[in-house]
């Protein structure tokens, strides 16, 4: 691939990113102001707006150097954001209307892969998990988080797992 279709594809990417921000901070605001459970609060819209400055580094950097992994990283770390932005904006859009319910189920339960496992500065690594303890119709209660090889869930009573 030529120099210039590497930079024509960062901004093309860079547009989608965009594109993916803007839809799912709309979803998820018109959601919240339609009474959704899952309310979205302008701390959330900073969080994604400063997730933003990733891919805009990124294509800074692959318009300058395109053959430069840092900048396509980082374009693709903005890309995955932005891509689980849209998807719960969407999902919390969705769980209010009957007609888009079922769609927005499976939106959910894809977007788990795009933060999940993630690095943290100890070195560790964590991930999220579901126990099958709980019912399914109790989302929130079902989650817990793998820390190394333990499963910790949220219920401080509950210790079963933590081994």
């Amino acid at each position: 691939m030529t120099e210039r279709r590497l930079v024509l594809a960062a901004l093309a990417v860079y547009v989608l990113t965009g594109v993916l921000l803007v839809t799912g901070v709309a979803f998820a605001l018109v959601a919240t102001s339609q009474g959704s459970p899952v309310e979205t609060s302008w701390v959330d819209v900073g969080f994604v707006l400063a997730l933003f400055t990733f891919p805009t580094v990124g294509v800074i950097v692959a318009r300058r150097q395109p053959r430069n992994a840092v900048g396509w990283i980082l374009i693709g770390v903005g890309l995955a954001w932005q891509l689980s932005t849209a998807a719960e904006g969407y999902g919390a859009w969705g769980l209010q209307h009957p007609a888009h319910a079922a769609a927005a189920r499976s939106v959910l339960g894809g977007t788990s892969w795009l933060w999940s496992p993630r690095a943290r500065p100890a070195g560790d690594i964590s991930a999220v998990a579901v126990s099958r303890r709980a019912p399914a119709h109790a989302p929130v209660e079902r989650l817990g988080v793998v820390h190394g090889d333990r499963l910790c869930h949220p219920d401080p009573d509950d210790h079963a797992g933590a081994g």
